[in-house]
């Protein structure tokens, strides 16, 4: 049986404290027809040199983060792409799950899944919950966004034809793309497939600060269709 090929996506910048992690994980996922491409956006710290032992392809060229997922698309050949942050690990089943969904039912162009935080503080657990849990399987109902870049599954074909990630933006670019993918077929969130990310931005750049700053960002995205940031900090 020829199972399709799935092209995972990985942009990073000096990600060498987690990027070894994300890549092993993604070498032991049940699903065994995958691509790995890390797309660099010109790391000064070791992330290439441990990128160029695991993935199939690594592209360095200075962007930003929607500019680098388009261009790690543009590098791959698969049917499936997957987003995967370089601070995020995968259940090892996550792809596999996906991939079956995809191929059962065909009016689904996009899959996110149960978002945890790689820490135990309960306040990380409850944000995750509520944000990345909760609300995404209530507005997936609706077919309305609440995903997240972290961890996604597309359709190529559907993503060419929505022409990708809006590179204008240095963030919030995922929001946009969900907004935008969504009028080609139907989202789905499952509970079953679930990543476990960072808080970095979350502890070195204030807690309640960031939570504020999201749901503002959120807001002003639904009411004027851009981002609100002209930068985005890096916490590395």
């Amino acid at each position: 049986m020829n199972l399709p090929l799935v092209s995972v996506i990985i942009p990073s910048l000096n990600e060498e404290g987690y990027i070894k992690e994300t890549l092993e994980n993604l070498r032991k996922q049940t699903y065994p027809n995958i691509e790995i491409v890390v797309s660099d956006g010109c790391s000064v710290d070791g992330t290439v040199k441990i990128a160029k032992k695991y993935a199939d392809r690594v592209i360095v060229r200075k962007t930003n983060i929607a500019q680098a997922r388009n261009l790690g698309v543009k590098n791959s050949k698969g049917g499936f792409l997957v987003f995967v942050d370089a601070d995020t690990i995968l259940d090892r089943r996550w792809i596999e799950l996906g991939v079956n969904v995809m191929e059962r039912q065909k009016d689904v162009v996009c899959i996110g899944g149960r978002v945890l935080p790689r820490a135990e503080e309960v306040k990380y657990r409850i944000l995750y919950k509520i944000g990345w849990d909760f609300l995404p399987r209530v507005f997936a109902k609706f077919n309305c966004p609440q995903f997240t870049g972290v961890a996604l599954m597309v359709r190529r074909k559907v993503f060419e034809e929505i022409g990708g990630f809006d590179e204008s933006m240095c963030a919030t670019e995922d929001i946009d793309f969900i907004f935008r993918i969504r009028k080609k077929g139907r989202l789905v969130f499952r509970s079953d497939m679930v990543s476990f990310t960072s808080v970095r931005r979350l502890k070195r750049g204030g807690f309640f600060y960031w939570i504020i700053r999201w749901n503002m960002n959120w807001f002003y995205y639904l009411i004027f269709r851009k981002s609100s940031f002209d930068s985005y900090k890096l916490y590395r």
